[in-house]
């Protein structure tokens, strides 16, 4: 777990749902701070929304989605999560709706 771990598990406890991606980086401190976070909602099922960064880090790994997730991707973090350019997901968007 990160430094402060202790306050992180109080506010995830405090929160009826979680969002995570805005503002949140794509180093190693992000990337391990997301995968605390979706542990957490694993072992604590709550609504979770993944935007912005979060999902620039999920194209990078390959995970499992806690349930209650929601995703919200510009074409471009779609194409980036599906390995395919963003016409192609501009071309056919609920093929892409589908396969995310």
């Amino acid at each position: 777990m990160l430094a402060d771990a202790d306050s992180l598990q109080v506010q995830l406890n405090w929160a009826s749902c979680i969002v995570i991606g805005p503002g949140l980086g794509q180093d190693s401190w992000s990337s391990a701070l997301l995968n605390q976070v979706l542990d957490y909602v694993t072992k604590h099922p709550k609504p979770i929304l993944l935007d912005a960064d979060a999902l620039n880090l999920l194209a990078t790994c390959r995970t499992t989605l806690p349930c209650q997730c929601i995703l919200t991707p510009h074409p471009g973090e779609a194409a980036r999560l599906l390995g395919c350019k963003i016409q192609d997901v501009e071309n056919n968007r609920y093929q892409a709706l589908s396969q995310l």
